[in-house]
């Protein structure tokens, strides 16, 4: 059981804000009142150990709704000055993979979704000389579990 929380990126923030946004959520995660809210919420859904933990699933789209492909890239950017253990706790799709699926009977079971450190393991072994502290741009289509 996971308490997962779900964000829609419409591409209109910039780099510093999705970083202070995901600052948000760390701080958020790790402040004594997020833990007890968190164990007390798996408490109540029947956890015998519960443990402070989320995920948070991002929705992205680009600013123009015509190619939400690359919107992803920019939020593996935003995340890489976060902590390892927020990073791993983050998984990204995109609204066109969501819509994809919005008429299914169970679309949340679709295999839309993919996690930042799948992301990072990827990016890392494309990673380019000119551009290090920087992930390749890549669709979310062209990794293993993408859509």
């Amino acid at each position: 059981m996971y308490c997962s929380c779900m964000e829609l990126d419409m591409g209109t923030m910039s780099d510093k804000v999705l970083r202070a946004e995901f600052s948000r959520y760390v701080a958020w995660s790790q402040s004594a009142a997020g833990q007890q809210y968190l164990i007390e919420l798996y408490k109540r859904h029947g956890a015998k150990e519960p443990r402070p933990t989320l995920r948070l699933l991002m929705g992205a789209r680009s600013r123009t709704g015509l190619d939400d492909d690359g919107r992803p890239s920019d939020l593996l950017t935003a995340t890489n000055r976060l902590p390892g253990s927020m990073r791993k706790r983050i998984w990204l799709t995109t609204v066109a993979a969501l819509s994809e699926h919005q008429e299914h009977q169970l679309p949340l079971n679709a295999n839309v979704c993919v996690r930042v450190r799948d992301l990072e393991r990827s990016a890392s072994s494309k990673r380019t000389v000119e551009q290090p502290d920087r992930a390749p741009r890549q669709s979310l289509s062209s990794l293993p579990g993408g859509t």
